[in-house]
């Protein structure tokens, strides 16, 4: 086996360190194409992932070596096979990923036509599901070409792409809050909001492993009056009993059309808030506790509710309020509790 077979073989074994040095050595020996200047540039690039280099307990030497090489790489590949969709889109992702550069104008590299690699970036930077689904066509024809390569060249391409699909699968079971009830929460006990926009409330069922970059979650969740009598419902999950974080919401119906939420911000709930309630519990029904799931690595939560609760305050101090457990805030009239009226 000559130089490049040895890197390509290591690169498949996932030998990176193996494949750099022999890629090294066959640039020296040889004449390298413009794909072997991408795979030893990838080999670098993936080196400089802080998880990636921890596995792999690589020494800063190295790693400065690698931020290096990887610019270098590039313009090597540009001086010798000339101006390159290709290369300009790796040098600009660099910048944007490593350095909190721009990239702004990716939509304008693809558009030049001679490569469809640009297109994995702009499908995961899509700010909508909508938006992504513009950049499926191409994406899928860039995956059939990856999607049994084994360079880490090709494992990078591969992976960004095989994200956006699974977050474009998961869209199909896109609601708005407003629409959930307990058939969705049987389906799927956590929701989350996928969209960055506070306007949007549009919820996606969890599938895998909740973690803390998805933010606010919704989990299902019990409640039990003074009878025995059991509702369905949820709450948004945080580490707290606190109603103010929790938004209890029980249900009546198996639709979710008939519900009651037990927190209602800075309104003070009227009569008519509680026509849903009226004829189904009694006022021997209450307090009514309630505790959610413990489900998909989230501790179950526990509290009572003794009625709908709000903000009273004319006058309010978020930081304050924050430092605060709900009881406290309650005896300040911060909180205050609003009885049904039965």
């Amino acid at each position: 086996m000559n130089k490049k077979d040895i890197a390509l073989q290591c690169d498949r074994d996932e030998r990176y360190l193996d494949a750099i040095r022999a890629y090294e050595e066959f640039f020296l020996e040889s004449d390298p194409g413009r794909q072997d200047y991408l795979n030893l540039f990838a080999l670098y690039f993936y080196t400089q992932d802080y998880v990636t280099a921890a596995r792999m307990r690589l020494d800063k030497k190295l790693l400065s070596k690698a931020e290096k090489r990887v610019f270098e790489l590039l313009d090597e590949a540009e001086w010798r096979f000339g101006n390159d969709t290709e290369i300009d889109f790796w040098r600009r992702y660099i910048r944007f990923r490593y350095y909190d550069k721009d990239f702004e104008d990716c939509e304008a590299l693809a558009k030049r036509g001679d490569s469809l690699v640009p297109y994995f970036f702009l499908i995961n930077t899509a700010y909508n599901i909508e938006n992504m689904k513009t950049y499926l066509l191409e994406c899928r024809s860039l995956y059939k070409r990856v999607k049994d390569g084994g360079t880490t060249y090709e494992r990078i391409i591969r992976s960004e792409l095989t994200e956006a699909f699974d977050k474009i699968e998961r869209s199909v079971h896109d609601k708005q809050l407003d629409e959930l009830g307990p058939e969705e929460f049987e389906k799927y006990p956590v929701w989350f909001f996928p969209c960055e926009d506070d306007d949007d409330l549009t919820v996606r069922p969890y599938i895998d492993q909740p973690d803390e970059e998805l933010g606010e979650l919704l989990v299902r969740t019990i409640f039990t009056d003074q009878l025995g009598n059991q509702y369905k419902g949820n709450i948004h999950w945080i580490n707290t009993n606190d109603v103010g974080y929790l938004h209890p919401i029980m249900y009546f119906d198996q639709t979710g059309d008939r519900a009651l939420g037990f927190w209602t911000g800075i309104r003070e709930p009227d009569d008519s808030y509680f026509e849903h309630a009226k004829g189904i519990l009694t006022k021997q029904s209450l307090p009514i506790t309630f505790k959610s799931d413990e489900v998909a690595g989230l501790k179950s939560i526990e509290g009572v509710l003794h009625g709908i609760y709000y903000i009273g305050a004319n006058r309010i101090n978020i930081n304050s309020m924050q430092n605060e457990t709900m009881s406290s805030l309650i005896e300040k009239d911060v909180i205050r509790c609003k009885k049904i009226p039965f």
